[in-house]
């Protein structure tokens, strides 16, 4: 896990000032980068926005967008970043500030163990941030872990961040201080976690998905569910396992779904290999590191990491088989690893071959029976 910069050399840069110097401590420091002039600009004319959001004694990081990365934002958006509605621009400058000190020295102590690091940022709200933070990330970051976390990883000897919809921006750690933490500069605004359903409908690769969700109308069912990962075969692995999702009974789906949903948020750093679970059909999944592939049982992940503001999406190259040979790390019900319905074989699912892009099916069958997990 990240090791964040100390809390007392934090709290030693910020004595003798309050939240009201937060905004203009912050426009002094992007003043020196001519890249930042943007964002100096912006946080000039929206100082309670930042004001509000980084307290006294708050030891914190900004990811800052460089001007071409809110170039970008308003040809996306059709308005600039500073026409945006204050509580909106509120959410989007809380989910680029992180509740830590990360300096170049933070991130590598980390790779160096870990290809890549989740941080929670001061993001929060239900509708961007419907779930809690586990232990890992209260042991790293205490009381302020609880806001919807950011992914940086390692790539091509650079540095990427993740944010919602599963998009990777380019990180540019250059450790520039200010009173309240440092700032990291980013190519790109962060696209802000949404719900699994709309998710699904901004990415084309989801398509089919969301036209099965339309079907189920199970959208709010879905959306509202907390602290969960989903383990979801693509569209291939379905179909190479005979597509069972059409030929299951309502208690046979059933069975299916709950073998595929974890009861908490599994970000990638946190997999070790070897980790067991629990599904919530108390069937027994265990993970499988097998260099930089990650196996869920039998099958592989071919797209992780995938952020919701309810948890995280790991696509599957395969239907997960039933491994009740082995016992859960922390079993509620170490007796409880059940069989599927007799007319149907999680084994005879297994077959697949990886692809990312067509979907997840699994979640989609999610929607005729989420009233069953609880």
């Amino acid at each position: 896990m990240i090791r964040p910069l100390s809390t007392a050399v934090c709290l030693a840069a910020l004595l003798g000032h309050t939240a009201a110097d937060t905004a203009s401590d912050l426009t002094a420091a992007l003043a020196s980068d001519p890249s930042l002039s943007s964002m100096q600009q912006l946080v000039a004319q929206h100082p309670t926005l930042l004001n509000d959001l980084v307290k006294d004694n708050t030891a914190v990081t900004v990811f800052v967008p460089n001007n071409d990365a809110l170039q970008a934002h308003t040809a996306t958006a059709g308005r600039p970043l500073t026409d945006t509605p204050a509580a909106l621009l509120a959410s989007i400058l809380a989910y680029h500030v992180v509740a830590a000190g990360l300096t170049s020295a933070s991130f590598d102590s980390t790779f160096n163990s870990a290809k890549g690091i989740t941080a929670p940022t001061l993001l929060t709200g239900e509708v961007y941030n419907n779930r809690t933070a586990g232990p890992e990330l209260v042991a790293a970051y205490g009381t302020s872990a609880g806001g919807q976390v950011v992914y940086a990883e390692r790539d091509d000897g650079g540095y990427t961040l993740q944010g919602g919809q599963a998009e990777r921006i380019n990180l540019t750690v250059v450790d520039k201080q200010w009173r309240r933490g440092y700032i990291q500069i980013v190519d790109r605004v962060l696209q802000l976690p949404k719900n699994c359903t709309a998710t699904m409908n901004e990415q084309a690769s989801l398509k089919t998905l969301s036209t099965s969700l339309a079907d189920t109308g199970a959208y709010d069912s879905i959306d509202t569910a907390r602290d969960v990962t989903c383990l979801a075969p693509s569209n291939e692995a379905f179909e190479a396992a005979g597509n069972p999702q059409k030929k299951l009974n309502s208690t046979e789906l059933t069975w299916l779904i709950r073998s595929h949903v974890l009861k908490q948020p599994l970000y990638l750093d946190l997999i070790k290999d070897g980790m067991v679970f629990q599904s919530l059909r108390n069937t027994t999944i265990k993970v499988t590191k097998k260099g930089d592939d990650i196996y869920f049982n039998n099958a592989k992940v071919v797209q992780p990491n995938v952020l919701t503001n309810n948890g995280v999406v790991y696509v599957l190259d395969k239907v997960l088989e039933n491994n009740s040979a082995v016992s859960p790390t922390t079993p509620d019900d170490p007796s409880g690893t059940d069989s599927a319905p007799s007319s149907t074989s999680s084994k005879s699912w297994g077959s697949g071959r990886p692809d990312v892009g067509k979907g997840l099916l699994l979640v989609a069958a999610l929607g005729t029976v989420w009233a069953h997990f609880t």
